[in-house]
């Protein structure tokens, strides 16, 4: 059995699950349930060279590998579940050698080791180790493959809102190996707790695909260095394991919107396609605790009942760019207008989503909210 509990860092450094993501006025988005979107079959495909960058395609999806399922070798596999384990299984390892270490010196002496590989200096969105070898084999195990349903800007800053976020955000973290191959000018940096960034490991491969402590400042300094990703859906993700529907939280998502519109930046909606799938977080009855304490708590299970993800395909689709228009949060209309941009994005994650979800295979699975 593993619990994960982790408890959120001062409410000032809490950017994203505070002020980003949450608002106290919540308008619910509006969905078009009869609306007919299109759907496609099959789409172009290619393979990504592992040391080289694409000119994409609209419509085309790259696979990061031609190795992926059953043609992944068994080391390649042991290698991917031994990082994914750091993904989802590091906390609860970490508190049950806590728990040993009561009676066992030794366990003490390696939980206090763990900790000190914090001390290591680690360069912030590192793109040669992004290109390390050992990474395909998270493209192979999970068979990741990106489609760009619209041509973006190289060049440009924008910040993506992925959905959804699952127990982990496994998918947002695979597709931070993958990005560099796509956009080869402008890094794409993540913000995250402050508590991720302390945990032994785990917070140093964070550190490598460009995840920054989740600050007011943060988010406006990498949107100036950069792009930024943000995964919107946050705690009340953590608890979405619908069999037979696909969910994600929009209404009351609304913070980083308004930095978008604060600061002009385009947003592109991602769906993670298979994210939800990977882990389950039980029991679903804590989600009321969890949210009210603003910690995650609950036992993980994936893969031979631990805290190892699914041998699941895992497909991103970049939307359409919502362009945004520049306004100070104190100009007449800017509450209205992020409620309007809102609404795009949503509209636009439902569009994407109906589109490609026959591409990945799920010909039967509405999207909810």
């Amino acid at each position: 059995l593993f619990f994960l509990m982790i408890r959120r860092p001062p409410r000032s450094t809490l950017f994203p699950y505070t002020t980003l993501f949450r608002s106290p006025a919540e308008v619910l988005v509006k969905w078009d349930k009869d609306k007919k979107w299109e759907e496609i079959k099959e789409t172009k495909v290619q393979y990504v060279e592992p040391k080289g960058s694409i000119d994409h395609v609209a419509g085309v999806r790259y696979f990061m590998s031609e190795n992926g399922g059953s043609k992944q070798p068994w080391y390649g596999e042991l290698l991917a579940m031994c990082i994914n384990f750091l993904f989802a299984g590091i906390v609860p390892f970490l508190m049950i050698l806590c728990v040993i270490g009561w009676y066992s010196v030794r366990a003490r002496i390696i939980f206090a080791l763990s900790f000190l590989t914090l001390l290591i200096p680690v360069k912030v969105y590192d793109r040669d180790v992004l290109q390390w070898k050992m990474w395909d084999s998270l493209f192979d195990y999970f068979s990741y493959s990106i489609i760009f349903d619209h041509k973006l800007d190289t060049k440009q800053h924008y910040l993506y809102a992925e959905y959804p976020h699952g127990v982990t955000p496994i998918g947002c973290i695979v597709s931070g190996f993958a990005f560099p191959h796509f956009s080869p000018y402008v890094p794409c940096y993540s913000l995250t707790t402050g508590s991720a960034l302390m945990i032994p490991l785990y917070s140093a491969i964070l550190k490598w695909i460009g995840c920054v402590t989740a600050t007011n400042a943060n988010l406006r300094k990498t949107l100036t260095q950069g792009s930024c990703a943000v995964v919107v859906d946050g705690i009340a993700g953590m608890y979405i394991n619908e069999p037979k529907k696909e969910m994600v939280k929009f209404s009351g998502r609304k913070g980083f919107i308004r930095a978008a519109v604060e600061t002009g930046t385009a947003i592109v909606p991602v769906y993670q396609f298979g994210n939800s799938r990977l882990l389950t977080l039980v029991p679903k009855c804590l989600e009321k605790t969890a949210r009210k304490w603003q910690c995650a708590m609950g036992i993980i299970m994936g893969r031979f009942g631990l805290p190892i993800p699914f041998k699941n395909q895992l497909m991103s689709v970049c939307g359409a760019p919502v362009e945004v228009k520049k306004m100070a949060r104190d100009e007449e209309g800017f509450d209205a207008y992020v409620d309007e941009v809102q609404q795009k994005v949503a509209d636009e994650v439902q569009r994407i989503y109906y589109k490609y979800r026959c591409v990945y295979g799920w010909n039967d699975r509405p999207r909810r909210s």
